[in-house]
């Protein structure tokens, strides 16, 4: 007990000098590996890992002071150390959606619901809240990462078949190969585990529709849930802004420009057409191989296959490709009613370049019929909406 004691008061005292210094950086990755299963790193170490048989085995304690932090370490990282973090907070997030349900309710899992079980204790709602914020705040500084540049993915892409004698060219070579792996980590996550993608989708529309609303209303904002709201507005604030005292993130993002700021940011990172598509395949984001997307929702309708990690040409299952069109599209309609001149200007352009993505296209291609041209343009629209009935 005395021991307990003084360990409680040697934490209690870091944690408030770390506080103070805003130039201490902490080392996420690390702390990060404290939450994560140990078969999660043996599966990382093989590539094939599977989320939903994994299991948090850390203690509460070691979880609550992780996450404390984990809060503080990310808003004083860099948008690379940040896109490195990201594939590990979507394990844990999905560990504690996972936690304590008998496996027979695997099955609604893959119907790509998130659930209630994770609000009715209060421990687990408050270390699914923090995650939900953590993983928001990475998604939010990866959305300015200059490592992520197309042009910079593509090099390293290219670079496993075209060897270079340029050594001029390593240096660029290796930071932009640093960067790629951890963002195909994050899409793998996504894609690969359903309650993963359902969890991520919902931040996302919680972000999106959320307006700033006087102190003095007890209203909010129009599509938002109760418990979303206030896991979003009681969220810690960056303490990044210049002069800014916020504590929470509704005082940060209080002003109309930082929430459009944001909120374009998130669009950046789902538009079909721009780098990240998070929530599309890299096969899907080229209009190129819109056919074979399509072919595949037609061939493939009730496919059980399995998605390879090691194999960037893999297809994943046709529910889980047009489940993952569907939320892109959504989204981009959501944002379309937004009351920011700039974020629904911008996000229109991005919704009507993916529906242009088919004009055009020659004859030979008319083997694709009008059923699968609707699936590849906007997935399937009705599994998306009934999850989103779904409780």
């Amino acid at each position: 007990e005395s021991i307990h004691k003084k360990l409680i008061e040697m934490l209690t005292h870091t944690m408030k000098r770390v506080r103070e210094d805003r130039n201490c950086q902490l080392p996420c990755v690390a702390i990060l590996e404290l939450l994560l299963p140990e078969e999660h790193r043996q599966q990382q170490q093989s590539e094939t890992v599977e989320p939903n048989g994994l299991v948090v085995t850390a203690n509460p304690f070691t979880i609550n002071l992780s996450l404390a932090f984990l809060t503080l370490g990310v808003n004083r990282s860099s948008p690379s150390a940040c896109s490195d973090l990201l594939p590990g907070l979507l394990t844990f997030l999905a560990c504690l959606l996972l936690e304590g349900l008998p496996q027979k309710e695997g099955s609604f899992y893959s119907d790509n619901c998130v659930g209630i079980s994770h609000i009715l204790d209060a421990s687990r709602k408050m270390r699914f809240d923090q995650t939900c914020h953590l993983i928001l705040r990475c998604l939010e500084y990866i959305s300015c990462n200059p490592l992520e540049k197309a042009a910079i993915r593509r090099a390293a892409d290219s670079s496993s078949s075209n060897v270079s004698d340029a050594s001029s060219n390593n240096m660029n070579e290796t930071s932009a190969e640093s960067a790629v792996p951890s963002l195909k980590e994050t899409k793998r996550a996504i894609l690969s585990n359903p309650v993963v993608g359902a969890a991520l989708f919902e931040i996302f529309s919680d972000v999106l529709l959320y307006t700033p609303v006087s102190a003095a209303s007890s209203l909010i904002p129009y599509g938002m849930s109760t418990s979303g709201y206030q896991r979003l507005i009681n969220g810690a604030a960056s303490g990044k802004m210049v002069g800014g005292n916020s504590k929470y993130w509704k005082e940060e993002f209080a002003s109309r420009a930082r929430l459009r700021e944001l909120k374009l940011k998130m669009l950046e990172l789902i538009a079909p057409c721009r780098r990240f598509a998070l929530f599309l395949f890299d096969d899907e984001k080229s209009s190129d191989d819109a056919s074979k997307v399509a072919t595949s929702a037609k061939v493939e309708n009730e496919c059980s296959s399995q998605y390879n990690p090691t194999d960037n040409g893999a297809l994943l299952s046709s529910k889980e490709r047009a489940m993952g069109i569907s939320r892109t599209v959504a989204l981009m309609v959501l944002l379309t009613g937004d009351s920011d001149p700039d974020v629904k200007s911008k996000a229109e352009s991005y919704l009507r370049a993916h529906m242009d993505s088919y004009r055009g296209k020659d004859a030979e291609k008319s083997e694709v019929d009008e059923s699968s041209l609707h699936d590849a343009l906007l997935g399937n629209s009705a599994a998306l909406a009934q999850s989103l009935l779904t409780l």
